[in-house]
């Protein structure tokens, strides 16, 4: 990668953002004339999604994408000062895309910063269509990426973090295969390399509580107490699906 970026080749340029770089725009919309004024794309390596008293996924994203009121906005084109509606999408996807889920917030009030572990649910396969910004004078285009499946994801790693707000490990999941029911799982944790049932997946991703027996000395006696499960997912990988194209695996998890 490093070497892509250094490389004055046109086509390997291409390539890498091809790969592992999108573009997000930021739209505002006067809502006395409708003028909608739209900035030069930006470039993103990964997406920031919210997770705070959210459900999975699916809520991040929408509420990542959803429309912000201005008040007192003058437009460039009537005049009028009055309420205009402003929000950012990404505009092109890449190959590979990195969803980084805001598991970590700064307290204004404690002066601390908190992890949250509530659960956080996130799918196997992505749509990312109705996430993705469309250009009335480009239907077209935007239907036949569509048709060629432009938008359609297939999960294909997780970081997670295990700990508490100022400290923890992280390691990752990776799937080896082409995104079909025959895929392997395997947990990629420091130099151990193990393999894990895919059904577990979201045991060890989605975050959440449990109960757990524990002693209570002042009533003499074990009981059963809800705890937060503090080792979560803190980063989503997802590639684009080619149907039977292989996706890459570690050799190490390859040769077990």
């Amino acid at each position: 990668e490093d070497r892509l970026k250094l490389s004055n080749n046109e086509e390997d340029k291409r390539l890498l953002k091809q790969s592992l770089q999108g573009t997000t725009v930021q739209q505002m919309c006067c809502a006395h004339c409708g003028f909608t004024k739209q900035r030069k794309p930006e470039d993103f390596n990964f997406l920031s999604v919210p997770v705070k008293d959210l459900n999975g996924l699916n809520e991040g994203l929408a509420k990542l994408v959803e429309v912000e009121h201005l008040s007192g906005y003058k437009c460039d084109k009537c005049g009028k000062a009055g309420t205009t509606t402003k929000r950012s999408l990404p505009n092109t996807l890449p190959d590979t895309l990195f969803l980084l889920l805001l598991r970590f917030e700064w307290n204004w009030y404690t002066g601390q910063r908190l992890k949250i572990n509530t659960k956080y649910e996130f799918p196997d396969a992505l749509d990312m269509t109705d996430f993705t910004h469309t250009d009335e004078t480009e239907t077209e285009t935007h239907e036949t990426r569509r048709r060629d499946g432009y938008f359609k994801y297939k999960l294909n790693g997780v970081v997670v973090h295990s700990g508490g707000p100022l400290s923890g490990h992280y390691y990752s999941f990776a799937r080896c295969g082409s995104g079909g029911k025959g895929d392997r799982w395997v947990e990629l944790n420091d130099s151990t390399t193990t393999e894990l049932d895919p059904s577990k997946l979201d045991e060890e991703c989605f975050g959440g509580s449990k109960m757990t027996s524990e002693y209570d000395a002042s009533a003499g006696r074990v009981v059963q107490r809800e705890r937060m499960i503090t080792t979560n997912a803190f980063m989503l990988v997802y590639r684009r699906d080619r149907g039977d194209a292989e996706s890459e695996c570690v050799s190490s998890a390859r040769d077990m």
